[in-house]
């Protein structure tokens, strides 16, 4: 018999203890390092782009001079902002990540037309103001069924397509 603190305990009790204590002491540390991993991956999806700021659901990269998207935007992203960028009309909008997203500003870049949001459907806020846009042809608004308002003032716009508002969306306010 061995006495551990003054407790009479057989051996072999002892070293079942032992090793219970060192399984269940490795298994919590292997979940430990899981959970660490988790958070990681978590972390590396969900940070905000570098440059940008964010708070809460919104994303803010104006006035950074992009060309292109950030890349790696969270997938929590509602609200992006995008103006005072460089963005042209070769800009391609690759966020169908993005399923929270229903606020998007353009303002101030260089978009000559109306860029194509399709991958974005959730969108309900669209605001393009004081960029060159000289022609508006709806087929970039006609996969945005929750579409509820188009921002476009301070732009060029010179021709009006036939239809280019009878998208199948839910446009209430329309700021020309």
């Amino acid at each position: 018999m061995m006495s551990v603190a003054s407790f009479e305990v057989p051996y072999a009790v002892f070293i079942v203890l032992l090793i219970l204590w060192n399984v269940s002491y490795t298994i919590a540390r292997q979940d430990a390092e899981t959970s660490e991993d988790q958070d990681n991956n978590y972390n590396n999806v969900n940070k905000c782009p570098i440059k940008c700021a964010c708070l809460g659901n919104v994303v803010d990269c104006s006035g950074l001079q992009l060309i292109s998207s950030p890349s790696k935007l969270p997938p929590w992203t509602e609200i992006l902002d995008l103006s005072s960028n460089k963005l042209e009309d070769n800009f391609t909008f690759s966020m169908s990540h993005l399923p929270q997203l229903t606020s998007l500003k353009l303002n101030k870049n260089l978009f000559s037309h109306i860029p194509e949001l399709s991958l974005l459907g959730n969108l309900t806020h669209v605001s393009i103001s004081h960029n060159f846009i000289g022609d508006i042809d709806g087929t970039a608004l006609r996969k945005l069924p929750h579409l509820q308002s188009l921002e476009l003032p301070s732009n060029k716009i010179k021709v009006l397509r036939r239809g280019s508002f009878l998208a199948p969306n839910q446009l209430i306010r329309l700021y020309v």
